[in-house]
């Protein structure tokens, strides 16, 4: 890998567009950056921004993350 491409990852957001901080782990259930983190992102240098993006495996399974294919409903009432 290039220096460059070595950069424009650094630089690159891991965002995927799910931003919602769980309540419990403190980590964003898209990402799993910290709020701060993700409101320094921009300022961040490159190696603060490879370190972050080391940790975000292991902290994504500590958030819980909405599955999807259930929907609740309301139950149905006869009238």
């Amino acid at each position: 890998m290039t220096a460059e491409e070595e950069l424009a990852r650094a630089l690159q957001s891991p965002c995927i567009g799910v931003c919602e901080i769980d309540l419990v782990s403190g980590f964003c259930k898209g990402c799993g950056r910290k709020a701060s983190e993700i409101a320094a992102w921009r300022t961040l240098d490159a190696p603060a921004r490879e370190a972050i993006l080391a940790q975000l495996p292991a902290r994504l399974p500590l958030t819980r993350r909405r599955q999807g294919g259930r929907r609740r409903t309301r139950p149905q009432t006869a009238g």
